[in-house]
């Protein structure tokens, strides 16, 4: 299993993922994502995923990393 695998179990992103898999499969709408994505867990998870990614070190235009 990857790090970001494990990462998305960690924080439970997967039973996310899990749920709209479900409703998608009923026809179901997918109204009101936004308090998915403000979650605290998908926001760590985020940021965890992200700060591994190969060039997260890198700087930006402005020179900060």
């Amino acid at each position: 299993m990857k790090t970001k695998d494990k990462d998305i179990y960690r924080y439970g992103i997967n039973d996310i993922e899990i749920k709209l898999f479900e409703k998608s499969l009923e026809n179901k709408r997918h109204n009101h994502l936004w308090h998915l994505v403000i979650e605290e867990r998908n926001i760590l998870c985020s940021i965890k995923i992200i700060s591994g990614n190969k060039g997260s070190k890198t700087p930006g235009p402005d020179g900060m990393v």
